[in-house]
């Protein structure tokens, strides 16, 4: 849903997507052309809420389209990086996380840690496709990173970057707001 009403001070024309107990829903865009080499991805998110019986949304997938059925990165052979956000456990607060390597869950890397709900952040991930890492800032704080690629047991990384996709799951379900995406090679 494209929002136009100020939402935490930005005024001008967002997308959002809403937490739904039963349902994902993706916001995909796709790529000029396939990214072999370095890319740079750059948005702005607000997290509104994300539930807490699931304590997971917001996600961020830079990947490509293998199966052709359900939407680019929809499955975990599709993902070459992954973020998300988290309940801190504080009032008000989250984390950023990223999935990376074959990592589970809970084995996931925390890379900001007391970011406030209903506050906008400007996300930059640095992508180097042959190296198979990726970097990520937010605002204007520190570098994290390289972190893997995310990868499954049975499928390599992806060789390309051909979207960029933002989810709430049915079971990470979250409501939030992304605006400004731009995405360039490097």
């Amino acid at each position: 849903k494209l929002s136009r009403k100020k939402i935490y001070g930005n005024a001008t024309q967002k997308a959002m997507l809403k937490a739904h107990p039963e349902l994902n829903t993706y916001l995909s865009q796709r790529l000029a052309e396939p990214q072999t080499g370095k890319l740079r991805i750059v948005y702005d998110i607000a997290v509104r809420m994300i539930r807490p019986e699931y304590n997971r949304s917001g996600f961020f997938f830079a990947g490509t389209s293998l199966d052709r059925k359900r939407g680019p990165s929809s499955t975990g052979r599709e993902r070459f990086a992954m973020l998300g956000f988290e309940n801190a456990g504080r009032e008000g607060k989250i984390d950023l996380f990223a999935r990376e390597g074959r990592n589970s869950w809970d084995d996931k890397t925390i890379l900001v840690e007391d970011l406030d709900l209903r506050e906008w952040y400007t996300i930059t991930v640095e992508i180097d496709v042959p190296a198979k890492t990726f970097t990520v800032q937010v605002d204007d704080g520190p570098v994290h990173g390289p972190l893997q690629a995310f990868k499954t047991k049975n499928h390599p990384t992806p060789e390309a970057v051909t979207h960029v996709s933002f989810a709430t799951w049915n079971d990470g379900a979250g409501t939030f707001y992304v605006d400004n995406v731009s995405a360039v090679a490097r």
